[in-house]
């Protein structure tokens, strides 16, 4: 009497091992490609956040490079007009100023207080 039951299991055994051969199959054929995307799109993003920083950095380098050459109302002003963008008015624009009263401390050298300096140097 077992035979007969075993004979009407096998083909339910042989069904189930092939669906879930197949679901496998499938799975794994979904799964890498899905996998290999979101690698893809984790290292496309994580470019773009260090490009960004990088951008961010340069950017902080000018400022203080401008910063440490122009006073700092004249280098607010200038970076305003660099960033209006107008074409036209493009190297148009000096950034001269005026100011009156200004005392320079520009002290002149003289053979004395150089304390023989001059002598290192050649004359022709």
């Amino acid at each position: 009497m077992e035979i007969p039951y075993l004979f009407h299991l096998f083909p339910q055994i042989v069904s189930n091992i092939l669906i879930f051969s197949c679901s496998n199959i499938v799975g794994v054929c979904t799964h890498y490609p899905a996998e290999g995307s979101q690698r893809q799109a984790f290292q496309e993003t994580r470019e773009c956040i260090q490009a960004r920083l990088h951008s961010q950095r340069e950017n902080q380098q000018q400022e203080r490079l401008l910063l440490s050459v122009l006073p700092r109302h004249v280098a607010m002003e200038m970076k305003a007009d660099i960033n209006a963008k107008q074409e036209d008015m493009m190297f148009h624009k000096i950034y001269i100023q005026k100011h009156d009263n200004v005392r320079s401390s520009l002290k002149v050298g003289t053979r004395e207080n150089l304390g023989g300096l001059l002598d290192n140097f050649c004359y022709i």
